[in-house]
């Protein structure tokens, strides 16, 4: 819980950091504050990969994600856990959103017994936008009452996105930062109290509605003494204006990582 309260001190302080500097810097371009379908570069967790961008659904709008997130577990014990989750995500106020996640494991083992129905409601809130040196920060609260996981308890947690335009304009190359914290509500002597994973990304224009999205990722697993850490690259493709298609791979690469995951998506907007 101490490492809780730091974390949430650090992102609050360094929020309120970038909105000032923000505000001494009027003339430099500024990124959106709202991610829509719109936006090839526009990234969401497994969408196409597991780094996530300091930008919000806009203002009005409603985003409906079909997620197909598959894990082979592969190494001494062969399984395969396949969550297919559908997340809806509303703007509820300029650079607020709210989210609905829904999941359903079809797979037949996975690393975790993730296995089960599990359903996620989570908000984030952006404290600045990309604007000149200064990048755009946001952060993630999350609940799940009765993870796939085998724990008796829920998981909440809360997360920072950091997301910086590496150009002057919206189609330049991106670099994203995440950090999240996670709360494991089980008193079994195997699961870990909390986890903190983190992750670095790049995302960058292949073409006008085309993008490619490479991550590093490293997670705590519930279990003690166990970690994750995954490379995936993957790409998304605008179909329409208002409907794009995302597809990815990891590799992993600790000995407690799963032998890879892939990533689908569907993504409209209305």
């Amino acid at each position: 819980m101490t490492c809780a309260l730091r974390l949430i001190g650090f992102l609050a302080g360094l929020g309120w950091a970038n909105a000032a500097l923000a505000q001494a810097a009027p003339g430099a371009p500024q990124s959106p504050s709202g991610t829509s379908i719109g936006d090839p570069q526009a990234l969401s967790v497994g969408v196409p990969v597991r780094i996530q961008d300091a930008l919000v659904t806009p203002y009005g709008e409603t985003i409906l994600e079909t997620i197909v997130n598959t894990t082979y577990v592969g190494r001494k014990d062969y399984g395969v856990s396949s969550p297919i989750s559908e997340t809806v995500k509303y703007g509820l106020a300029p650079g607020l959103g709210i989210n609905l996640g829904i999941a359903n494991d079809v797979g037949n083992i996975g690393i975790e017994n993730h296995a089960g129905f599990t359903v996620t409601p989570s908000f984030q809130y952006v404290f600045t936008k990309s604007h000149g040196d200064i990048p755009g920060l946001s952060v993630e609260g999350f609940y799940t009452p009765r993870p796939g996981t085998g724990l008796s308890g829920g998981v909440w947690g809360f997360s920072g996105q950091l997301t910086k335009f590496l150009g002057p304009t919206e189609q330049s190359p991106r670099l994203h930062l995440n950090v999240e914290y996670q709360k494991f509500n089980d008193q079994t002597r195997a699961a870990r109290p909390e986890a903190i994973n983190y992750g670095v990304g790049l995302s960058a224009l292949l073409a006008e509605r085309t993008s490619i999205v490479g991550d590093v990722f490293y997670s705590q697993t519930v279990i003690r003494r166990e970690s994750q850490t995954f490379l995936d690259v993957g790409f998304i493709h605008l179909l329409g204006p208002r409907l794009s298609v995302s597809a990815g791979v990891g590799a992993g690469f600790d000995r407690s990582t799963p032998a890879g995951r892939t990533f689908f998506s569907l993504a409209t907007s209305f």
